[in-house]
């Protein structure tokens, strides 16, 4: 029976030494590394050194250690895609879960002690840490001022909803009233509502308080005045309108469109679903025509809220007038 020779990552310096050369078995980097940081195992006692792992067929082991390092930053390339994926989609609770996940996991990769690519790793920690962080402070910011008044309206039919997510609107609420002296318009609103005059394109916007229920968004009514082209009919205007809807607003789903008078002026409404960024919405918009302007009205919220404050925006809408001088 022949003889085997046994390296040893220790022990006898005869053992670990072949032509004069020291053996690629004795002691190994990370037996070095536990030295320096008091681990028995690596105090030069006789104990056998297993490899890190087996290189492949004809593979150096710097090659190995490449090898292992372009599997694990695939891993993470590809983590990374399939949790933004994940973010775009989801709703702001969730994104804020995700975002305190990846700001653990990247705490958790930052605080590993070091090791064969552990300088390299806590990089990856570090910027797993700041993904995580960004995330999270964008998705609180969304969540704490959701303010979103378009610049169109419609929808209808709405959606009944869970009961227990649909609060009655305090009807003691105390309405004030507004007036716009250029346009000789009057408005009724909720004292509790804010009175926004410096949005773009928008006349006037009332936003109520945000609720305990919704996500992110603010209910809201606005005013936008455009002129209108000489001789306009109100069939036009409402294909024209009809036309813009499609094209301005995501997946925009017409539900209905019937005639309507604001203050004796001929008009008509028109109820519409859509998103804008992240959030499935739903308008209720009133267009009428006087002095060859045209007059929008319109009520906005989240899809499945847009019962919570419907019958406060109707009664708005319905306090809306025309006065010759105010």
């Amino acid at each position: 029976m022949g003889k085997r020779k046994i390296a040893w990552a220790g022990g006898d310096d005869h053992l670990g030494k072949t032509c004069g050369k020291p053996c690629m078995h004795s002691r190994s980097k990370s037996a070095q590394d536990g030295a320096e940081w008091g681990h028995p195992s690596a105090s030069g006692e006789n104990e056998a050194e297993p490899l890190e792992e087996e290189p492949e067929p004809g593979e150096t082991i710097p090659q190995n250690r490449q090898r292992k390092f372009t599997k694990k930053s695939l891993a993470l390339i590809a983590g990374i895609v399939l949790l933004t994926l994940f973010y775009l989609v989801g709703s702001v609770g969730l994104k804020l879960c995700l975002g305190l996940f990846i700001i653990s996991f990247g705490l958790i990769n930052i605080m590993k002690p070091l090791s064969f690519l552990g300088l390299v790793r806590r990089l990856d920690g570090v910027i797993i840490f700041y993904i995580g962080a960004a995330l999270f402070i964008y998705s609180s910011l969304s969540f704490a001022d959701g303010t979103m008044t378009p610049e169109f309206s419609f929808r209808a039919n709405p959606d009944k909803g869970d009961p227990a997510l649909t609060p009655t609107e305090n009807q003691t609420v105390n309405f004030l009233t507004y007036q716009n002296m250029k346009y000789h318009l009057e408005i009724d609103y909720p004292g509790d509502w804010e009175v926004k005059t410096d949005i773009p394109h928008v006349l006037v916007a009332f936003v109520g308080p945000i609720a305990a229920h919704t996500r992110a968004i603010h209910e809201s009514v606005n005013i936008v005045v455009g002129e209108l082209p000489p001789e306009i009919s109100l069939e036009e205007l409402k294909e024209r309108e009809m036309k813009g809807l499609k094209s301005t607003i995501t997946e925009a789903n017409i539900l209905q469109v019937e005639d309507e008078k604001v203050d004796g002026n001929p008009g008509f409404k028109l109820i519409c679903t859509g998103k804008q960024g992240n959030f499935q919405l739903q308008w209720l918009m009133i267009f009428t025509i006087k002095d060859d302007r045209e007059y929008i009205i319109t009520y906005c919220a989240e899809q499945p809220y847009f019962n919570h404050r419907l019958s406060v925006a109707n009664k708005m809408i319905d306090s809306c007038r025309f006065q010759g001088d105010i």
